[in-house]
């Protein structure tokens, strides 16, 4: 056992660290991810694989040709994990994936038939946690407000 500690100390510094911003956005995060993350268990579906199939929704809609690439970059993911989400998505059936013609490199994706359904189905479900969640519309815009400073 460590016989220079200021136990003292060290207890008063994590007891401040209990205290700070970030334990709460913590909290809250984890707390609503559990939500959301039960609700999509019936879609078979994860949040993380929502996400992609909302942008590679939002890109079709805008009439952009989607590649992963994109869709990693918007969503601020690294590489190697798109990738993963990526060949689930296509291994269910909610995406289809080519090669581009311009860049062996890149790869063009087009969302599918089922997996427009299911954006459809499992973001109104989500919605619906999500305003359980934050009901008031007043403290929502506040604690928006707030969050952005740190952007």
């Amino acid at each position: 056992m460590a016989e220079k500690v200021d136990w003292e100390s060290l207890s008063l510094r994590y007891d401040r660290m209990g205290e700070r911003p970030w334990r709460y956005l913590t909290v809250v995060i984890k707390k609503w991810e559990r939500e959301v993350g039960v609700v999509l268990e019936s879609f078979e579906t994860t949040r993380a694989q929502l996400e992609f199939l909302m942008c590679i929704a939002k890109f079709m809609k805008e009439g952009r040709t989607v590649t992963q690439k994109d869709v990693a970059n918007a969503l601020g993911r690294p590489k190697n994990t798109a990738s993963g989400v990526f060949k689930s998505l296509e291994k269910k059936g909610y995406i289809v994936r080519s090669v581009s013609e311009d860049d062996l490199r890149s790869k063009h994706i087009v969302l599918t038939e089922k997996g427009l359904l299911l954006v459809e189905k499992a973001l109104s479900a989500v919605m619906v946690v999500d305003e359980r969640f934050f009901p008031d519309a007043r403290d929502n815009a506040e604690l928006i407000k707030l969050l952005k400073k740190y952007f």
